[in-house]
């Protein structure tokens, strides 16, 4: 081999032909010379699991030494045929893999289309009526469905929409509730009874901010759905990974794992959207609205001007000199306090000059150094 080549030496066949070929490539790249030996052991993972008994077969037969180089074609293609195995094997992983998770992306996608509306929809008042209508026709077909009228349980529906409204304004009608003849007449009952107490649920908002206490109804609405549908919607995540390890095992039935993967996921979303409809709809009826009156303007407490407060230096020096005592300083020149406009002094509370203000005889100096002397 010419000097500036690049020689390859591969100690085993890998799984992939692929990767094989790439380091082959490495060998002559942009034009360069360069050489690639390859090294296979019976031993190795690959001809152990695909193809050792038949190349030692042949190696037999031909009698080739174990130090020469393999450049017969047939053992070659064994060793691609068994490499061609491998490739299927991991494909048919893949394939399996990514059906399984396009189960899961349905239902995500499904989740936060539901998701995505409820962030920007301005108004979700429609929608919340659209799952308490769904609501009612879940609790009457559970107790009644399709099964024959002798065997419906109105009783069952009668304590369902209790449990699930306590604080009515009208008491359900049980009498009225017995006299239908098909489920579908019980369904509309119950629906436009949930409906007519869930309005009067928003009539118990603060009636002096009405306007506002509707968009407070609509965002705790928002509110109350997002965090059902977040809180549930992790849980379900948990719950598919563990069904996936779960259905693995019933291939030893004679079940394909992904059927069965299937049916139990979409029974298991089902009930994902079921919970949290359920959830919803007892958790905004069971919130309590209290009527908040207005209390009375609060009181605004008006604050003082700060009082303009002057030192009496002269007197201090003075006392603390030993001048005068402080009995004669304080009964001759009382501490002035300049409060507000007017000046007082602590005594008297006659208005004074301060001690800093200019004298009024006119001289332009302040009255201490003047007339306060």
């Amino acid at each position: 081999m010419e000097v500036g080549g690049l020689f390859i030496l591969g100690t085993e066949r890998h799984e992939s032909r692929r990767i094989d070929n790439q380091l082959r490539g490495r060998s002559g790249r942009q034009g360069d010379p360069g050489e690639s030996q390859f090294l296979v052991s019976m031993d190795d993972e690959l001809m152990r699991l695909f193809g050792a008994e038949r190349v030692q077969k042949m190696m037999e037969f031909l009698k080739v030494p174990d130090e020469m180089p393999i450049e017969n074609r047939m053992i070659s293609n064994s060793i691609e045929g068994a490499q061609k195995k491998v490739e299927a094997r991991n494909f048919e992983i893949r394939k399996h893999l990514v059906e399984y998770d396009d189960v899961m992306n349905k239902q995500r996608e499904i989740i936060y289309a539901r998701r995505r509306k409820m962030l920007f929809s301005q108004d979700m008042k429609n929608d919340i009526l659209v799952l308490i209508e769904k609501e009612a026709e879940a609790i009457v077909l559970n107790h009644a469905g399709e099964r024959r009228r002798e065997e419906w349980d109105f009783v069952k529906i009668d304590e369902s929409v209790e449990a699930l409204h306590k604080d009515q304004k009208t008491p359900f009608d049980l009498e009225k509730l017995e006299k239908f003849d098909a489920t579908e007449e019980m369904i509309d009952f119950v629906k436009h009874y949930l409906w007519e107490e869930y309005n009067e649920r928003e009539k118990l908002l603060p009636d002096f901010i009405a306007e506002k206490g509707s968009a407070m109804l609509r965002q705790l609405e928002r509110g109350v759905y997002l965090r059902a549908l977040d809180t549930l919607w992790m849980e379900h995540i948990d719950n598919m990974s563990h069904l996936r390890d779960a259905v693995a095992l019933r291939g030893y039935s004679q079940k394909d794992p992904l059927i069965e993967y299937k049916q139990d996921a979409f029974r298991m979303f089902a009930e994902l959207l079921a919970n949290i409809r359920s959830n919803t709809v007892n958790t905004l009826f069971k919130i309590e609205f209290r009527q908040q009156h207005a209390e009375s303007a609060p009181v605004q407490v008006a604050q003082s001007r700060p009082m303009r407060m002057m030192t009496n230096e002269d007197q201090i020096e003075r006392v603390l000199g030993g001048e005068r005592n402080l009995q004669e300083e304080l009964s001759e020149n009382p501490v002035i306090v300049k409060a507000g406009s007017g000046h007082q002094t602590a005594g008297s509370g006659q208005p004074q000059v301060g001690r800093n203000d200019a004298c009024p005889c006119g001289s332009g100096k302040k009255y201490k150094k003047c007339h306060g002397k």
